[in-house]
């Protein structure tokens, strides 16, 4: 059975277990933090268990011994990235932004620091610049100029860098990402400055405003629904305007 170290964050509280000498966090606490469904992430783990590595783990909970399906802690950045904050309620995208930006690395704190009291009790680790966070942060930018989903941004630089899960807490891993990143950016506003600032200006003269293409397919889909419910209504009026022809075309009505 593991002993959870309790890791207060926004509200909630989060998990982290040790199994094999590695860490592991409870998955359903972050879930509910974030204001999600557990049932339906929780199929979402379950339909690939290898990519995520997820294991279940006894851990004791209120008096009681429970089994919580838990996931590595190394893994837990590139989970959080597959969840695209355009795509959930806007009354909890920014506790998911949050999570997305603080969580894995708090929990990797609190790891570190009660692993090193446990076998140097002099010693307490100083906190480090949160790189990932700002990893985090060029994801959305990036995501934002090029007009596309997060998620789809976060499966782009996977096959990129030839990793699917990318980066998995290494210093190399995460530096490389950033570069990478931090040139593409500059690079989707040389392209968007010129062309797309004009026809940006001479929109606002019309009274109107530029799209992305994100945007644009987003309004593409919402039109072929309404045209499915027109048409659908268009059918429920001929079959009443043939029902009706039939009760006037009676002989009731003389």
């Amino acid at each position: 059975m593991a002993t959870a170290i309790t890791v207060p964050f926004h509200g909630s509280n989060l998990f982290v277990v040790e199994q094999n000498n590695q860490p592991y966090t409870p998955m359903k606490p972050i879930v509910e933090g974030m204001g999600l469904n557990w049932a339906s992430q929780f199929t979402k783990l379950n339909c690939n268990p290898e990519r995520w590595g997820i294991v279940k783990i006894a851990i004791p909970t209120n008096g009681d011994v429970q089994s919580a399906v838990c996931l590595p802690l190394r893994k837990l950045f590139g989970w959080l990235q597959t969840i695209s904050p355009n795509k959930v309620k806007a009354t909890i995208r920014d506790k998911v932004i949050q999570y997305q930006n603080e969580c894995d690395d708090v929990l990797w704190q609190y790891w570190t620091n009660q692993t090193t009291t446990h076998h140097q009790p002099q010693l307490i680790s100083a906190p480090q610049p949160n790189r990932r966070v700002k990893l985090s942060e060029l994801i959305f930018e990036l995501a934002e100029l090029r007009g596309v989903p997060v998620h789809d941004v976060h499966i782009h630089y996977s096959q990129v860098f030839g990793n699917p899960c990318w980066p998995e807490g290494s210093e190399v891993s995460i530096a490389m990402a950033n570069a990478k990143l931090k040139h593409d950016i500059a690079e989707a506003r040389k392209y968007k400055a010129a062309p797309v600032a004009q026809l940006e200006a001479v929109a606002a003269e019309l009274g109107m405003k530029v799209i992305s293409e994100y945007d644009l397919q987003a309004l593409h889909r919402l039109v072929l629904k309404q045209q499915a419910e027109i048409d659908q209504m268009n059918k429920s009026l001929i079959k009443l305007a043939r029902q009706q022809s039939l009760i006037l075309g009676s002989s009731v009505w003389g």
